[in-house]
Parts: structure tokens; sequence; C-alpha cells
């Protein structure tokens, strides 16, 4: 029996990378390390291991719907007194080339204006 205030049937934590092997469609184990290795490099986690822990920039970037690289951005934008810029920054390197976006007025076609957006 499970001691008093204890849930039944809770399991011992596991690793992530244990987690991410019981998936329907588990990743490589060569795409998990490498993962680990570009979060480590951008600051995120505090090492490319198993037990490394979440930095504020890497809390930052699972508030902020952007790649992290753009969060950085934005993260040292603000400590150097410049946010604005940095997410008028950000936002310019996430979009398209606006010479090269589509447009409806050259292309007619709806099908084919909706292909070329993709």
């Amino acid at each position: 029996a499970a001691p008093l205030g204890e849930p039944r049937g809770v399991e011992a934590p596991r690793s992530a990378e244990a987690l991410l092997q019981e998936m329907v469609q588990a990743p490589e184990a060569a795409s998990i390390a490498s993962a680990r290795q570009k979060c480590a490099k951008l600051g995120v986690i505090t090492a490319a291991s198993e037990d490394a822990q979440i930095t504020t920039l890497g809390r930052l970037c699972l508030q902020l719907p952007m790649e992290m690289k753009l969060v950085r951005l934005v993260w040292l934008g603000s400590l150097w007194g410049a946010a604005a810029d940095a997410v008028v920054l950000a936002s310019v390197l996430s979009t398209m080339d606006p010479f090269s976006s589509p447009s409806p007025l050259f292309i007619r076609k709806e099908e084919e204006f909706s292909d070329r957006l993709k």
C-alpha cells in the first residue's frame, strides 16, 4: 500500500529521453542529443546533459511564440535598454521577404495564390 498522502500508481520521475522514447513516433537518440546541444549553445539550458536546468532565457522561450534565436535577440535588447528595437528586429527577421511574397495583384487564380503562400 502507498504511504498516506502519496497517490497510488505514481511512477518515479523518468528522464526526458526515456519519456520521448515512449512516443508513438519516437525521435532518434542523435536528434535528441543535437537538440540538447543547440539549446545549451543558445543558453536556454545550463548544459547539454540530461540533468541540465532551464535558464531565465529558456523560461522566456517558453512564453514567447518565436524561434529561440529571436527570443534571445528580444531578451538581450531588453537587457541593454532597447527592447522596442529588438522586438521590431525580431518581427522583421521572422517574416518573408516582402519583395518575393506572392501578391493577389499579380496572381489572379486563387488556387495558385494559396499554393504560393505555402
